[in-house]
């Protein structure tokens, strides 16, 4: 069982801000390596070992390095860097699509996400190739439609009739006391 330790370093006992890094054991040596990360040290919760308020995209970050390594986890509990060839990938990356249903840009994504943690494994000498040398997705172009100032009408007003809705549905005596408020 592979145990993963997120923490918090400064390089400088002076400075206020750190990078968050990734401890974990192959073959009980120590591996420890940066997100790159970036974040103050009143920011950092040792508790929950994450980002906490601040900077959102640095939790946002740490959130996402999170979900990858538990989706990792979820597929291949005892994984070890020898296991990771490029035939692993591909039934990786259909474990994405297939049972975890993610669409092309977020498996894009867990997929380049690990890519980091394999090539920093590799490049410390844990790993005899880089599987994701060979090994590589295409990102596509998202979609999007956007609603029409009639839809966005049609949604505001949908939005008001469920509030008041849900307020019809209270006690009159809740009813009540939200008027006089």
């Amino acid at each position: 069982m592979v145990t993963i330790k997120i923490y918090f370093r400064k390089h400088n006992p002076t400075s206020t801000s750190g990078v968050v890094w990734i401890q974990f054991y192959v073959n009980r040596e120590k591996v420890n390596f940066s997100t790159g990360v970036k974040c103050e040290e009143k920011h950092w919760n040792n508790k929950k070992c994450c980002v906490g308020t601040g900077n959102k995209n640095e939790l946002a970050t740490v959130m996402v390095h999170k979900t990858v390594v538990r989706k990792i986890k979820e597929y291949a509990p005892g994984l070890h860097f020898d296991d990771i060839i490029h035939e692993w990938l591909d039934k990786y990356y259909a474990f994405l699509w297939k049972t975890l249903k993610s669409n092309e840009n977020t498996a894009y994504k867990n997929m380049s996400i690990f890519r980091k943690y394999v090539r920093t494994a590799w490049k410390a000498g844990y790993m005899d190739e880089n599987p994701f040398e060979n090994w590589s997705i295409k990102r596509t172009k998202a979609n999007y439609t956007y609603l029409t100032e009639d839809e966005l009408k049609i949604k505001k007003l949908t939005h008001a009739l469920r509030r008041v809705l849900k307020i019809n549905t209270l006690s009159p005596a809740w009813r009540l006391s939200l008027c006089r408020s």
